[in-house]
């Protein structure tokens, strides 16, 4: 059973984690099976005794000559690190505590000259750094220092020596936590006292007094902790304490020494005994010193001192036997000792509430400075980084909340715990861990994975470590333990156990969790400083993206200004057969002289051409002519011409002509209604201010689809790429759609609420958004007509409505939106079968009622579908189009169309150069131009490959096929391709799907029946992807589009963006835009390109074999050339540039009708 938490099975191994275990076994004896100590041993016992005394009163006396030291030094501190289970102490009876000034440490001995400082690094690993005092030998107890046979004498100077060291080491540590706490104390000025009282001389009382000294004084420690101010105060009267401790033993021992002689032995090890408990509570209070400022583990403090406490005893059960006095004295050091320990934990407890105050109160301060900087740089942008940094902030402490209030889950108990139980920051937690009721069981070993603040680090898993057995576990059960870091930045601790393999205890999949200390202002921290952290972070990526878009936008500029004067010079071109001035772009305020051919127009025979315009769409006040145009001398050419002075105010050029003047003339040429209109430069209004464009048109597109937050096909890319070309112009565009509960919201930026309006029986919400740039309105009527989960179908769902009756409901909805709302758009433009009802509707029902200014322009994407009501959209329109010249012409006699071909025109659809740009697509492994198309189509194969699961073999044609699987694709000739480019070696990918399930299941069993063969060399992706496809036009190096029949088709023009050469069937708008490499070099050239493809004609299946042959072999046989095609494709402008401007005019035409 894996972990909840994600890719916990193979966390990363933590070097060097040590887990000691967590009983240290110490032998002592009982004192009844002690064999009596012999004279010389005695003697040696007391004379080590009186040493060691000796010893602590100058440890007590050093501390005065540290303290004149630490202007000059600093001793660093050394803690234990060996982990023990303290047993449960007694706790001492509380009475006056004794505060004694100690000596100098030099005033009383004189250190030997053969000690040396302790060596943390060279200590046997059994004692984990731990330093023991040898003990004597004795039955069943080994001895530690000397071997059999060794003298007394040596054993007591080794004794002494070791004994001299440990108490130095113990009394350098204390000196060293009371200098760094002082220092701290001078640095805030404040100053506690410290209350000595008078000595107590006597050894019973002394020994008593011992206790209560050192419980009140951690009680004092603990009262003045709540003032974070005096909390180091606090710390140095612990410290006082312990040196209280050492006095009052001393003074004990002291008393003992004077017993009679029959008790002289017992007083010797009672001595020896105490001055290692003083030693422990000595190196005790350093650490817990340590803890206070550093946040050490106490447990491992305790546990230290417990290894010292029992090596003394020890030593202390071979001298046979020990008084109940010194027994009870050790008792109680043993207790104060415990009663230090808690007091200092406690105030570990309190004086970190205060550190997080000040590091609350930082966060808070960096927070709000973010927040005034927001507020006063008045920037959009920051202000949206702003608001998102908090609000992944507040979903990132959001879901460590409830987990912090929980607490431990599961609960400590019978399967696991914490020591301590709410691990501080920064410090060490032991785990510990009961298998014998958990899936390991029956586990050899167990590894623990531990991860923080819900599995949120960025490795996920923070320590894994096998745990080791814990020795004296109660019966039954099989405790084991791990000692791990706990992270700086942690909230809550999560754990799940394992066997080191794939066998997991993750708590039924819930895992093991337990909150730190102060987890809930860690989570503040946390909080705060993460908003800042994240708004850093997004400012900083917005600077740099911006800077790449506005390189970007700059090269996109550049080539668009490039290309778009390319167009209006081709356009100018393919008309000089019938038109052209001189200068080409006439000046204002200067003369034109235009040419005319009749020889190419309706006038061709007239005997006589007459020339009569206007200027600035025929509003100008000035007009031209009628004027006869004449035959330039000597010219020899058809045309005829007529010369004028261009006014100061014109920014357009209108005309037409005629076989006569305005009263003789039977014959116009008006360019099929809509004129012939050229560009003025330079023209000035009244007042001087330039007249750069013509007055703009508000057009207002009403549609069903809309790219990219609602396309079926390619209604919605011309929709969105036509609003897009239009704006650019400085047209004012705006789009209505339906607000499908379908719709891709991601795409859609500020989407906000505006009123709506009540009518068609149900309330009709109404909402705004930005879609690609363009403002587009959703109409949301609460009779859930759009709330079905698809864009189209429902005439097939058990649903009282149909497509038919939704897109009409929605088609007047947008119309009553329009005048309810007050807007008065200059064109409504309505785009197929769906939209067709807004003609009727507008002329029968809004044009005398309020809506008075539009006029109708209607265009048919495919007339395959919806036929009546294109019918009847044609009548009520005063412009109607569609997309392509020759798919006008393929349709022209169709029913729904003749009665009124004579407003019918062809305009070729483009596709936005800035959505599709192999330069700039976040959807493909490598940007690539035309400079080094060859290896990013080759990067890009590579990856299309690997998506597809098939061999990349770069030396053979890639084929794809990007279409929906219809009979109007062609369903017949896609399938012969593929076995034929399949049969020359190809590699093939198709992406579609079929809306036809027979369909859908015949091309998932060919693609079954195909990997039999070619399985390293086909895929079929059965459905659509839009990521997907960009990469299969960029890894292709050909494209199938074999229609039947294709009013435009836009997957041509975007393979040759993408420098894939297409191979097409000749209808429609593919015949207008993809020119055979063999025989289409004229029309190529009339379009201002050369060869681009290849094409077939014919319905037969095998008639594609024919142009799919030919791209084959110029692939292989002429690579160089195929480089060279495919360069071509990309260069070529297929975007919306003159479709643009060719629908503008026909705009202004709709206006005049």
């Amino acid at each position: 059973t894996p972990p909840a938490a994600a890719a916990v099975a193979t966390p990363p191994a933590v070097a060097a984690v040590k887990t000691p275990p967590a009983v240290a076994t110490v032998t002592t004896p009982p004192a009844a099976a002690a064999a009596a100590p012999k004279p010389a041993a005695n003697a040696n016992l007391l004379a080590e005794a009186k040493a060691q005394l000796a010893q602590l009163q100058a440890e007590a006396a050093a501390l005065k000559a540290a303290k004149a030291l630490k202007a000059e030094k600093k001793l660093s501190a050394v803690a234990p690190e060996a982990v023990v289970v303290a047993p449960e102490m007694i706790k001492p009876k509380p009475f006056e505590p004794v505060m004694v000034k100690p000596k100098s440490f030099q005033e009383v001995v004189a250190a030997p000259s053969a000690a040396q400082p302790v060596n943390k690094a060279a200590q046997p690993a059994a004692t984990a750094g731990v330093k023991a005092t040898p003990a004597p030998a004795k039955s069943g107890v080994a001895k530690s220092a000397a071997p059999t046979g060794t003298d007394d004498d040596d054993v007591d100077d080794a004794v002494k020596a070791k004994a001299y060291e440990e108490t130095k080491s113990a009394y350098t540590n204390l000196m060293s936590k009371a200098e760094k706490l002082k220092q701290l104390q001078l640095k805030r000025s404040k100053s506690a006292a410290v209350k000595v009282p008078p000595k107590v001389t006597n050894p019973a009382e002394a020994a008593a007094a011992e206790a209560a000294t050192v419980k009140e004084t951690a009680a004092a420690a603990k009262a003045d902790a709540a003032k974070s101010a005096a909390a180091e105060a606090n710390a140095e009267k612990l410290a006082a304490a312990e040196v209280a401790v050492g006095q009052a033993a001393v003074i004990a021992a002291d008393a003992v020494l004077t017993e009679e002689a029959a008790v002289k032995e017992a007083g010797a090890k009672k001595v020896i005994a105490d001055a290692a408990a003083i030693k422990a509570a000595a190196a005790k209070a350093a650490a817990a010193e340590a803890v206070i400022e550093e946040k050490v583990n106490a447990d491992e403090i305790i546990a230290a001192a417990k290894v010292l406490i029992e090596q003394s005893k020890a030593a202390a059960a071979e001298a046979a036997t020990a008084s109940a006095a010194a027994a009870e004295a050790s008792a109680k050091v043993v207790a104060a000792k415990r009663a230090v320990s808690n007091a200092a934990e406690e105030l570990d407890a309190e004086t970190v509430i205060p550190d997080f105050q000040f590091e609350l109160a930082k966060q808070k301060a960096a927070f709000d400075e973010v927040a005034a900087e927001v507020v006063a740089g008045e920037d959009e942008g920051d202000a949206l980084d702003w608001a998102e940094a908090q609000k992944q902030a507040q979903g990132l402490v959001s879901k460590m909340v409830e987990s912090v209030k929980t607490g431990m889950v599961p609960a400590a108990g019978d399967t696991w715990r914490l020591e301590p139980a709410k691990p501080s920051a920064g410090g060490r937690v032991t785990v510990l861990y009961n298998p014998a009721k958990t899936p390991l069981s029956k586990s050899g070993n167990v590894t623990v994975h531990m991860g923080y603040n819900n599995w949120s680090s960025s490795s996920e898993v923070t320590a894994k470590v096998v745990m080791v057995g814990v020795a004296g576990a109660v019966a039954g059960q099989s405790w084991l333990s791990a000692v791990l870091t706990v992270p700086e930045d942690a909230c809550m601790l999560d754990f799940v156990f394992s066997d080191g393999g794939s066998l997991y205890d993750n708590n039924n999949r819930a895992d093991y969790h337990a909150p730190i200390a102060n987890a809930e202002m860690m989570l503040q921290l946390l909080r705060s400083g993460r908003a800042v952290e994240l708004y850093r972070q997004l400012t900083g990526d917005r600077v740099v993206k911006d800077n790449i878009d506005r390189v970007r936008q700059a090269r996109r500029s550049k080539v668009k200004a490039k290309v778009k004067a390319a167009a209006q010079d081709l356009s100018r071109k393919q008309r000089e057969h019938v038109l052209y001035c001189e200068p080409a772009e006439p000046v204002a305020g200067d003369t034109v002289r235009v040419h005319y051919n009749p020889n190419n127009t309706i006038l061709v025979g007239a005997e006589d051409v007459y020339i009569m315009g206007s200027w600035n769409r025929w509003a100008h006040a000035e007009n031209i002519g009628p004027v006869k145009m004449e035959h330039l001398e000597d010219d020899g050419r058809p045309h005829v011409t007529a010369e004028f002075v261009v006014p100061l105010d014109a920014f357009k050029m209108d005309f037409v002509f005629a076989n006569g003047d305005a009263e003789t003339a039977t014959i116009y040429d008006n360019n099929n209604r809509v004129d012939y209109h050229v560009s003025v430069l330079g023209g000035v209004g009244d007042t001087g201010e330039p007249l750069v464009k013509e007055p703009p048109l508000y057009i207002v597109s009403i549609s069903v689809e809309m790219a990219p937050i609602a396309k079926v096909g390619g209604l919605g890319d011309v929709v969105t790429s036509l609003s897009r070309a239009i704006a650019e112009e400085g047209h004012k565009v705006e789009v209505i759609v339906p607000k499908y509960d379908i719709l891709d919201y991601g795409q859609i930026v500020d989407l906000t609420e505006l009123p709506g309006f009540q009518w068609g029986g149900t309330y009709n919400h109404v909402f705004h958004g930005k879609v690609e740039g363009v403002d587009t309105y959703f109409i949301d009527p609460e009779n859930q007509m759009f709330k079905v989960g698809m864009i189209y179908g429902t005439d097939y769902l058990e649903i009282p409505m149909t497509d038919a009756e939704r897109f009409g409901f929605f088609s007047r909805a947008a119309l009553e939106w329009l005048l309810q709302s007050g807007r008065q758009p200059d064109i409504i433009h309505c785009h197929d079968w769906q939209t067709a009802p807004c003609a009727k509707s507008y002329w029968e029902d809004y044009h005398n009622f309020g809506l008075s200014n539009s006029r109708l322009v209607f265009t048919i994407h495919n007339l395959n579908y919806g036929a009546e009501l294109i019918q009847e959209a044609m009548t009520f329109s005063q412009i109607t189009t569609t997309v392509s010249r020759t798919y006008s012409k393929e349709v022209s006699h169709h029913p729904a169309i003749a009665e009124n071909v004579h407003k019918f025109h062809g305009v070729v659809n483009g596709i936005d150069p800035d959505l599709w740009d192999p330069a700039d697509d976040e959807f493909l492994p490598r940007y690539y131009t035309e400079a080094d198309m060859v290896e990013g189509k080759a990067e890009c194969r590579q990856a299309l490959c690997s998506r597809s699961h098939i061999q990349n073999k770069p030396g053979v044609p890639m084929v794809g096929i990007v279409t929906r699987l219809t009979s109007q694709k062609g369903i017949h000739f896609i399938k012969r391709a593929i076995h034929r480019a399949l049969e020359r070696g190809c590699q093939v990918v198709l992406l579609g799907s079929a809306p036809d399930p027979v369909v859908q299941q015949e091309f998932s069993e060919l693609a079954h029946e195909l990997k039999q063969d070619y399985w390293d060399s086909v895929c079929f992706h059965m459905f659509y992807n839009e990521p997907l496809s960009h990469l299969v036009y960029a890894g292709s190096d050909m494209l199938l589009v074999p229609s039947n029949f294709e009013p435009c088709g836009l997957s041509q023009l975007i393979a040759m963006r993408y420098g894939t050469v297409p191979v097409v069937r000749r209808t429609g708008g593919l015949a207008d835009t993809v020119f055979d490499y063999d025989t289409d070099h004229d029309a190529a050239a009339w379009e201002g390109m050369t060869p681009n493809g290849f094409s077939f004609e014919g319905t037969d299946q095998y008639a594609i074999d024919s142009a799919l042959d030919r791209a084959i072999d110029l692939f292989h046989e002429k690579n160089d050339k195929w480089r060279l095609l495919q360069a071509n494709c990309m260069s070529q402008d297929w975007s919306w540039n003159r479709p643009a401007l060719e629908y503008i005019e026909l705009y202004h035409l709709a206006r005049k009708s």
